[in-house]
């Protein structure tokens, strides 16, 4: 009984995701058509809002927003740390500081034909 009422929560759930991710789409489209986009950068929107939505991305602001500090210093230290630690900036700066810059860091999506400066 237990397995079948998570199981059918689980269904339910990607139900739910379904359906408001069908919702998101059909309002990026209205917008697309209400604002007069040309068919190239529709395509682009499109792809990108799709690319967004088939990933697992967390929004990582909202979750840091409902863990104490000290929580959330630990949580940032472990996610950035890899990455800091790579960076030559950061080579021999004390473990108070690669915190402080660990929870300052936040992922951001990008599309593969985005230019960043």
């Amino acid at each position: 009984r237990y397995f079948t009422g998570e199981v059918s929560s689980m269904v339910m759930r990607a139900d739910e995701n379904i359906i408001r991710a069908r919702a998101e789409l059909e309002a990026v489209e209205a917008f697309l058509r209400d604002q007069r986009i040309d068919a190239d950068l529709r395509t682009s929107v499109r792809q990108h809002y799709k690319a967004s939505q088939s990933t697992s991305f967390v929004d990582q602001t909202a979750l840091y927003g409902r863990m104490s500090h000290s929580l959330r210093v630990e949580v940032a230290s472990v996610c950035a740390r890899e990455y800091l630690d790579n960076v030559a900036l950061y080579q021999g700066c004390s473990e108070k500081l690669l915190d402080a810059v660990s929870v300052l860091l936040r992922e951001v999506q990008f599309s593969s034909e985005e230019y960043l400066y």
